[in-house]
């Protein structure tokens, strides 16, 4: 089934163990039959759905179909920036651009969702927001730092999602990060401990 941007993580990513975790659009673009049928084939049975409650909310899983997985929703919502965080920014930036730097500096509470999710999954997991591009290209990198993926993997990874992605937007992300002191204390600033840190690289890296 041709699904828009669906692919194991580790066909850019040669760090890490195949088959448990993909990356996505939204399934709710699709026949949900065909879907569930596809996505279970992969065993897939956990997804982190990284959309707005407002997105959320324009286009619903249907009950019957997200009954069937462990649905967890970590909403990184670009419309609702607290006061401090836009107070922080450079106002000539674009608001695409504004909204990159706010998944990175207030959405860590949702980072320490995912990340604990993939950590006590189970199974295989889908990661999706609505594109399947920005936050989820974000989460992607992150999780493909931690396992030790070089600058080239990253950023092809990201562009292979096409439409607008560029370089120049992944830096964004990708430099944050570096210049926070890399992805370990990045993830300690979410309040992830040391001990999931090292329990998230033994699950994830070959």
């Amino acid at each position: 089934m041709d699904i828009e941007n669906f692919r194991d993580i580790a066909k850019y990513n040669t760090t890490i163990k195949k088959g448990i975790i993909y990356r996505t659009v939204s399934f709710t673009k699709y026949e949900y039959k065909k879907i569930e049928d596809f996505i279970l084939r992969l065993n897939i049975k956990t997804i982190i759905d990284l959309r707005a409650e407002q997105e959320i909310l324009e286009r619903k899983y249907d009950n019957k179909f997200i009954s069937k997985f462990n649905y967890v929703k970590a909403h990184f919502d670009p419309w609702n920036q607290p006061e401090w965080f836009k107070k922080s920014l450079d106002d000539t930036l674009s608001n695409e651009d504004k909204a990159y730097y706010f998944f990175l500096k207030a959405c860590k509470q949702e980072m320490k969702l995912v990340f604990e999710t993939i950590l006590n999954s189970n199974n295989t997991i889908a990661i999706h927001c609505v594109a399947g591009k920005d936050r989820t290209g974000l989460i992607i990198m992150l999780i493909s730092m931690l396992t030790g993926a070089s600058y080239n993997e990253l950023l092809n990874d990201y562009l292979a999602s096409e439409m607008d992605t560029t370089e120049r937007k992944f830096k964004i992300y990708y430099d944050y990060v570096i210049n926070f002191g890399g992805i370990e204390e990045y993830l300690k600033s979410c309040n992830l401990t040391d001990n999931q840190i090292n329990d998230l690289k033994n699950k994830l890296i070959k």
